[in-house]
């Protein structure tokens, strides 16, 4: 039999039971949809989580190190035990290696106060080079120059955090802080156990892009060399960088390619270091396990509705047993018989993908439409509310629907079998 008189036979079979074929294959359609919707969903979670992190913690070609395999350093501050001292002398070595941009260090100063005016708020001042300012990126004015000692970029909600007794009772912001002058309050504690203060008065240069909800309302970032001057006086240390070193390095890869290649050299040197591509990596494997149990509880809906399939083909059998009959009788053989049965089980398969793949769609996009209306209104920002996305990629359609279709003919294996051993003379005297 030839694959244009299956295909007519197909067509013709199935025309003839509108009803049961449209009810067996919109089975199938509701176990596609589910499958698009579920992982869709963890792939919309992935794609916006990762770009969160980038957002967060810098380009993927950094590389932050810590003086200790466990992170900390020689802070006094720190708590922790010291570890390899990360100097001028670490960061000329590592500027020599292949594969390496660039290399900053940076030190952070400990909870401090900021004051404006008549407001206050307790900040995280955190230290960065101005000349590789790494993940600092501006959302408004611009980085501190290299004239500007004493200028900071403050984090994306600080001024919220400032203002708040304000905006609690206006609801609004009295002014923005760029370009104004705010004053940094530093405290130590002298040997006779009295407090010292320190005030220090700096000039916003920029507002950050938004990195975090926590870093957000709290961080100013400060350039390392006023850091540094700071940091001397708070440990009543004349060269506070000599004696303790940085706290951590930013270390620039040429490309992602060779990120690698600079981690395996800083492990020989026994130093710890954190990596936006090794986070990546791991956070990879975990969104592809969570795809593929989401992806798994749909495929339940579409094995549900393989046994739609076998009862509508079995039940083809007992009204078609004369004409299987009738075609054995004038030269079909079993395998065309098989071939018919698998044709029609898979074309109701491959029909309830291409609804279901359509469905899916339009109820991914309506419940990630609903789900961020949602969020914003319950006071989530655009980024947090984002991360509750659904994204169907041409992979997930093109994989679901032969999946579908691969449900419908495995479904019509038994049928096909089972139609294929008719006796022709008993199949003919069949009413």
């Amino acid at each position: 039999m030839r694959s244009i008189d299956v295909l007519m036979t197909v067509i013709g079979n199935l025309s003839r039971s509108k009803l049961r074929s449209t009810l067996t294959a919109f089975g199938i359609t509701i176990g596609t949809a589910a499958v698009i919707i579920l992982v869709s969903l963890g792939v919309g979670m992935q794609q916006s989580i990762s770009k969160s992190m980038l957002s967060t913690f810098g380009e993927v070609k950094q590389i932050i190190v810590f003086p200790a395999m466990f992170g900390g350093g020689g802070s006094p501050f720190s708590g922790t035990q010291k570890g390899k001292k990360l100097d001028e002398k670490l960061i000329k070595k590592i500027k020599r290696w292949s594969g390496v941009e660039s290399v900053s260090g940076s030190v952070d100063l400990p909870p401090s106060e900021i004051k404006y005016h008549s407001y206050k708020a307790s900040i995280a001042p955190i230290g960065f080079d101005v000349k590789n300012p790494g993940n600092v990126k501006i959302k408004a004015g611009h980085l501190p120059r290299f004239n500007q000692a004493k200028a900071v970029v403050l984090g994306n909600k600080l001024e919220e955090n400032l203002f708040r007794s304000y905006m609690e009772k206006h609801g609004r912001l009295p002014e923005h802080l760029l370009g104004k002058r705010i004053y940094l309050t530093l405290t130590r504690t002298n040997e006779d156990g009295t407090e010292e203060k320190k005030r220090v008065g700096l000039r916003v240069a920029g507002i950050a892009q938004s990195q975090s909800f926590g870093s957000d309302y709290q961080t100013v970032f400060i350039p390392s060399g006023l850091v540094l001057k700071l940091m001397s006086w708070q440990s009543f240390t004349p060269s506070y960088l000599r004696r303790y070193g940085y706290e951590r390095l930013v270390v620039t890869a040429s490309s992602v390619d060779k990120v690698d290649a600079v981690e395996k050299k800083l492990d020989k040197l026994k130093l710890g270091y954190f990596s936006m591509k090794d986070q990546l990596a791991s956070m990879q494997n975990f969104f592809r396990v969570l795809q593929f149990i989401l992806g798994a509880i749909g495929g339940v809906a579409l094995l549900v509705a393989s046994l739609g399939i076998i009862n509508t083909m079995i039940m083809s059998i007992y009204e078609r047993t004369r004409e299987i009959g009738i075609m054995k009788a004038v030269g079909a053989s079993n395998n065309d018989i098989i071939k018919i049965f698998l044709a029609e089980s898979g074309t109701i398969g491959l029909l309830g993908g291409v609804l279901g793949i359509a469905l899916g769609w339009l109820a991914a996009v309506l419940i990630g439409f609903l789900a961020n209306s949602y969020l914003r209104q319950a006071g989530a920002s655009p980024e947090d509310a984002s991360v509750l996305s659904f994204v169907v990629p041409a992979w997930l359609a093109i994989f679901s629907l032969f999946f579908s279709t691969a449900v419908g003919v495995i479904a019509g294996i038994y049928p096909a079998l089972r139609a294929a051993k008719l006796n022709p003379l008993t199949a003919l005297r069949h009413e």
